[in-house]
C-alpha cells in the first residue's frame, strides 16, 4: 500500500527538515509532496538536501490552495496532510495502512497525537475521536489534521477538496463536508503524529480568531441552542472511551538540536489538557518565535 503525504509550506525552513525526516523514515512506500508558496527564507536551500521529496514552489492562494494542489497530484492509496511544524511518529503510516486494510468501509481515520512545544517537550496528548456535525459546530478544536488520514477515493470519487476561502479553519469545514457527504470515519487507537505549538500556529492569529467567530456565527440555530448539551454529550463520550486517560508514555521525535536522529522523551504523568487554553504559554511561545526569527535574520546578514 502506497501513501502520499502533502505538506504546504511558506517561510517554514526552521521546521521543515524535521517534518521531512519524520516522513522519510516510515519504512513504507511513501511520496512526500511539498507545495511551497514562494518562500522568502531558506526553504529552497533546505529542500535541496532532501532529494526524496517532490518540491514545487509557486504562487498560491494560501495553505489550503497549496494542499489542494498536492492532493491533485497525489498517487497514494491513502493520503495525509502534514504541516511543516508537525511530524509523524515512528511506524505511523504502517499502522494506518494496516487499519485501512482491516476496515475497508472506513474512508477517513483519526489517530492519536502528542502535543509538544517548539523544543519538542511534552505539553499534552490528544486522542482521536470520530467527529460529528453537532460537535464541530460547537468546538472547532476537536480535529487535529496531522493525525487524520484518508483514502484516495475521498478525493477522486467524493471530490472533497479544501475550501480556499478559509485561511485557518479549512480543516473543520472539510470534515463537515465529508460528514455531509456520508463518508465513514474511524478511530485508530494509537499515536501517529506530533502537533507542535510553536508560536507560528495560524489558528492563534487574528485571522484565525476572526474565522472562528465567523464560523460560530454562521452555525445552525439548533447548534447554538443546544451548545451545552452537545458539549456535555461529547465530553461524556470521550470519557467513556478512554480519551481522558493515559498512563506513562514515551514518544520519539526530531528536534532542532537532534539533527538526523530522533530523540525519545518519557512522560510519567501525561495530561490531556490542551495548551491553547493557557494564554501565558502562547504569549511566551510567540515571544520565543519572534526572537528566533530575529536571530535568523541577523545570521543571514552576516
Amino acid at each position: 500500500m502506497k501513501v502520499s503525504v502533502v505538506t504546504p509550506s511558506f517561510n517554514m525552513a526552521t521546521w521543515l527538515p524535521m517534518c521531512i525526516r519524520s516522513v522519510a523514515d516510515q519504512n513504507i512506500d511513501v511520496e512526500h509532496l511539498v507545495h511551497d508558496g514562494e518562500s522568502k527564507d531558506e526553504t529552497t536551500e533546505v529542500v535541496a538536501s532532501f532529494p526524496s521529496i517532490t518540491f514545487r514552489s509557486e504562487h498560491d492562494e494560501g495553505m489550503y490552495d497549496a494542499i489542494n494542489r498536492g492532493l491533485r497530484s497525489a498517487t497514494g492509496d491513502f493520503i495525509s496532510y502534514l504541516n511543516c511544524d508537525e511530524q509523524l511518529l515512528p511506524g505511523a503510516l504502517k499502522k494506518v495502512a494496516h487499519y485501512f486494510e482491516e476496515h475497508p468501509e472506513v474512508d477517513i481515520v483519526c489517530g492519536d497525537a502528542v502535543v509538544v512545544d517548539g523544543d519538542g517537550e511534552f505539553l499534552s496528548y490528544r486522542k482521536g475521536c470520530r467527529p460529528t456535525e453537532a460537535v464541530l459546530y460547537v468546538h472547532t478544536n476537536t480535529v487535529l489534521s496531522c493525525a487524520m488520514f484518508f483514502r484516495r477515493r475521498v478525493i477522486e470519487e467524493s471530490q472533497c477538496y479544501f475550501d480556499t476561502s478559509w485561511k485557518a479553519l479549512g480543516d473543520i469545514v472539510w470534515v463537515l463536508e465529508a460528514l455531509k457527504k456520508g463518508l465513514v470515519f474511524g478511530e485508530l487507537r494509537d499515536y501517529t503524529s506530533v502537533f507542535s505549538v510553536t508560536g507560528d500556529n495560524f489558528g492563534r492569529t487574528e485571522v484565525g480568531q476572526n474565522e472562528k467567530r465567523k464560523f460560530y456565527s454562521e452555525s445552525p440555530g439548533w447548534a447554538k441552542c443546544l451548545k451545552y448539551l452537545i458539549t456535555a454529550q461529547y465530553r461524556l463520550r470521550r470519557l467513556m472511551t478512554g480519551k481522558y486517560s493515559q498512563g506513562p508514555m514515551e514518544y520519539s521525535i526530531y528536534t532542532r538540536e537532534s539533527g538526523e536522529e530522533r530523540v525519545t522523551r518519557a512522560v510519567t504523568d501525561p495530561t490531556w489538557r490542551f495548551p491553547y487554553t493557557t494564554a501565558g504559554y502562547i504569549a511566551a511561545e510567540n515571544e520565543r518565535a519572534l526572537a528566533a526569527k530575529e536571530a535568523g535574520a541577523r545570521k543571514s546578514r552576516h
